[in-house]
């Protein structure tokens, strides 16, 4: 009989300089540092990590199944691991709707992506497969994110890029990760096509809160070490400093990998974060400004129409980017094809 250890750290860790970053999908996270030794199916829990145990070649780990927090019809998969050369990692995900029904086992082998069904359910159930190299090397698993949510229905359909890319629209200031001082991923991004932008906001910090680099370390800080990331999971960051204007914008991931912001529609989906709460807040003309011209150098660059520019909430049921930002939607696609058309 098989015996199944899981232990879920779910929801906002409160310590000092670290924020819990806007409305968020739900997201579960496993510790696999957390979890029992005893081996599973040829895995074993050591130096913190999921991995096969000696003189063993290939071994699966299958989870208890998952009562979720609400019903869904999208997930995001982000696995943190080392893979040694050769060596591999397959990770397959079902789903259980409202008559009980499981889905088909939705096997992949990239360390993050995205799974949509066509009806909401209410459980899921995950299973890790390790596979060793011929050295014997174990991929090493530390930790499993799965962000899960409810799609509106026109979202959920794969929508391809518009136009030719140009390079007429010159590329802003962007402060690198190396000048923020950003931490190392943990494990492998996954490349995509960027297609469309997603705007969010923070809620928490406020526009009144942000202090430059040190709040774009704070929310790497919170999107790895709380939701289980393997990054600051937005692709651009937008803030202003409300007593001098000094506006930047700063690089997340690169906006050729698949990110961390939009729950079971990351893929092909560039997001870009403004710092502040825009339900209560407004936006300063400078992060506007510098909102519209990485917006239109991101579109010139990738061929996305400005109409494929989206705030969070056109996704789901959440008050992200705030409506003092969302309210401006219509204006920022007209800014944007103006802002195009005048670099032409």
């Amino acid at each position: 009989m098989k015996v199944y250890w899981m232990l879920f750290l779910v929801g906002i860790i409160g310590f000092s300089n670290v924020f819990a970053t806007e409305e968020e999908d739900y997201v579960d996270v496993v510790k696999f540092a957390l979890l029992s030794p005893q081996a599973v199916e040829g895995l074993g829990v050591e130096s913190q990590a999921l991995q096969l145990l000696d003189r063993t070649d290939t071994g699966t780990w299958t989870s208890e199944v998952v009562r979720s927090k609400m019903d869904f019809n999208a997930a995001s998969l982000s696995l943190q691991c080392t893979i040694p050369e050769n060596a591999k990692v397959l990770i397959e995900f079902r789903a259980c709707n409202q008559e009980s029904q499981w889905t088909e086992w939705y096997a992949t082998t990239q360390l993050e992506t995205d799974v949509q069904f066509a009806e909401l359910n209410w459980a899921y159930q995950y299973r890790i497969t390790l596979t060793a190299n011929e050295q014997g090397q174990s991929p090493q698993i530390q930790g499993l994110s799965i962000a899960y949510n409810h799609l509106f229905e026109a979202m959920l359909s794969t929508e391809s890029t518009l136009g030719n890319p140009s390079l007429r629209v010159a590329k802003p200031t962007i402060v690198s990760r190396a000048e923020w001082g950003a931490r190392a991923p943990n494990g492998s991004y996954t490349n995509h096509t960027p297609q469309k932008i997603t705007i969010h906001h923070t809620w928490r910090p406020t526009a009144a809160q942000y202090q430059g680099a040190s709040t774009i370390r704070s929310i790497q800080n919170y999107h790895m070490d709380s939701n289980g990331w393997m990054d600051i999971g937005y692709h651009f960051l937008i803030g202003t400093s409300l007593s001098s204007g000094d506006t930047k914008i700063y690089q997340g991931r690169p906006e050729t990998v698949v990110g961390a912001h939009t729950g079971g529609a990351n893929t092909g989906n560039v997001g870009v974060n403004v710092i502040g709460d825009f339900t209560t807040e407004t936006v300063h003309p400078n992060s506007y400004q510098a909102l519209i011209r990485l917006l239109a150098w991101l579109c010139s660059r990738y061929g996305i129409s400005p109409s494929k520019i989206y705030g969070h909430c056109d996704f789901n049921s959440t008050a992200c980017p705030g409506q003092n930002l969302y309210s401006k939607m219509a204006q920022i696609r007209q800014d944007v094809q103006n802002y195009i058309n005048s670099s032409r």
